[in-house]
């Protein structure tokens, strides 16, 4: 189950029923279930079914986001470029510069980023060397304030409500890394961690179920 944390509370209720009614058969069955989420402060807050939680959290494991693992980073591009060439002599290299790009790249959304980065990289390029100019990586774009429901502009808010605005979208930004969402703000951790804490006892969802 990709991303459980997504699942609809009934859904939730539903597979927790079913996973306990299987107990009462003779079958071999294993879950695994993902999440980029901390399960634990998601069932505190009442956003996520216990008794699934209870059910699934026996073993779990913590994988590091793919920007820390250089090594994997680097076997899972060669793969990708594997998988999506098409070119005559059926395999592609990858130069050094290029490579250098993807190891410095922050990928935010992990493994699917990086996937579909490559696929298209490889399927629009000529040559037999993937580049750096071949990549096609966008650049980590400025913490916006614009309001995705209206498209004329900078929504007016308090100052107070666009400290916070800014504070969640650059947590959401890096995929709640601490660190590299106080160097987007441009505030020591410390500061970031003193207004977490500070929304968290005001009652904001957000900031109570961060990591």
């Amino acid at each position: 189950m990709a991303n459980v944390d997504g699942l609809e509370d009934e859904f939730q209720k539903r597979i927790h029923k079913i996973l306990v009614d299987l107990d009462d058969y003779d079958l071999d069955v294993r879950i695994v279930a993902t999440t980029t989420k901390n399960l634990s402060k998601l069932v505190g807050a009442g956003r996520f079914y216990r008794g699934l939680y209870t059910f699934i959290s026996g073993t779990a494991f913590l994988i590091p986001p793919l920007r820390e693992r250089p090594a994997d980073l680097e076997m899972l591009t060669k793969y990708f470029i594997g998988q999506y060439c098409e070119n005559d002599t059926g395999t592609m290299e990858i130069n050094p510069p290029a490579m250098e790009k993807i190891l410095g790249h922050y990928w935010t959304h992990n493994l699917a980023e990086l996937q579909t980065v490559i696929e298209s990289s490889v399927k629009n390029s000529d040559q037999i060397s993937l580049s750096e100019k071949d990549l096609e990586i966008g650049e980590k774009k400025a913490v916006s304030l614009v309001n995705d429901d209206d498209n004329t502009g900078i929504r007016l808010m308090s100052l107070k409500e666009a400290e916070k605005l800014l504070i969640k979208k650059a947590l959401i930004h890096t995929s709640e890394n601490r660190t590299q969402a106080a160097k987007i703000l441009g505030v020591s951790i410390r500061t970031l961690r003193n207004k977490i804490n500070e929304y968290r006892n005001k009652g904001s969802a957000f900031f109570i179920n961060l990591r």
